[in-house]
């Protein structure tokens, strides 16, 4: 099993293919309780960030932090602004297709009411 990337729609878009292996790894790594759940605006969220951000360059991605601000609720507490951090890859094009395909998820462990 591997995971793929992809950039472009085009059908000579740039791929990258990730090992199984490091997936599992990285996986492992985030899960950890070192992270504490990477919760946003936490110790967790800024070890993941780095985390994250040094895996892609790794695999010669630009990779960039960027602050986001929300309200949250967690369970349990009340609301409490918070200032967390999104991780940003980029995987350019091996075309000149003005096409792209922007992946994202949350990195966050924290269940939501």
């Amino acid at each position: 099993m591997t995971a793929m990337l992809i950039s472009s729609f085009s059908g000579c878009a740039s791929l990258l293919i990730l090992p199984q292996d490091q997936m599992r790894e990285d996986l492992r790594i985030l899960t950890s309780r070192k992270y504490d759940g990477r919760r946003s605006g936490t110790k967790g969220e800024a070890l993941a960030t780095n985390y994250l951000k040094s895996q892609f360059e790794k695999i010669r991605l630009a990779a960039k932090i960027e602050d986001f601000s929300i309200d949250c609720v967690y369970k349990g507490t009340t609301p409490v602004f918070v200032v967390g951090k999104n991780v940003i890859a980029d995987l350019p094009s091996s075309t000149k297709s003005s096409n792209t395909i922007v992946i994202r998820a949350h990195f966050d462990g924290v269940q939501w009411p």
